[in-house]
């Protein structure tokens, strides 16, 4: 299954009342986690329902929101450097730089896409760790949120993490 992409938002259909609780959540929140089983729809509600209406200044003025996305995979401090634009270890930095790219926005959104990554393809406590030490960093600046989603039989891994 491939999951819908941003511009494939108008024809992602069925989710309304789910992306409009995430926009109420992007206002209030500076962590959210969308968990479900494998295939249904985590991904597309993140990338075609929510991104393209935080763009739509209906919901926010133009120029509110940058969003970023990576999938942690075997490497996820070196995939977190090349989405930020360069090394994560000073997260008020990092929301900096990637705040003040072409064009400027005033608030960052970070997705983790397939969170579970971390527990499947990272065999290594201290760089997973590491990795949710530098979400937690972002997550703690105001201009940032951090998304994930993740499998539900992921769902121990998450709770038992530092995370």
């Amino acid at each position: 299954m491939v999951p819908f992409r941003k511009e494939d938002a108008r024809y992602f259909h069925g989710r309304d009342h789910e992306i409009q609780n995430l926009l109420t959540l992007v206002r209030q929140h500076h962590f959210l986690a969308v968990v479900g089983s494998s295939g249904s729809g985590k991904s597309s509600l993140i990338t075609a329902g929510l991104l393209p209406k935080l763009d739509d200044p209906r919901n926010f003025p133009r120029g509110t929101w940058r969003s970023l996305s990576l999938r942690p995979g075997a490497t996820p401090l070196e995939d977190l450097a090349r989405v930020l634009g360069g090394p994560p270890d000073d997260s008020a930095a990092a929301v900096a730089r990637s705040l003040a790219a072409d064009p400027p926005a005033q608030r960052l959104l970070l997705v983790v896409d397939q969170f579970e990554e971390l527990f499947s393809e990272v065999k290594a406590a201290p760089t997973r760790d590491a990795f949710i030490g530098r979400l937690k960093a972002l997550r703690a600046d105001p201009r940032c949120t951090v998304i994930l989603t993740m499998r539900a039989d992921f769902y121990g891994d998450l709770m038992n993490s530092t995370l």
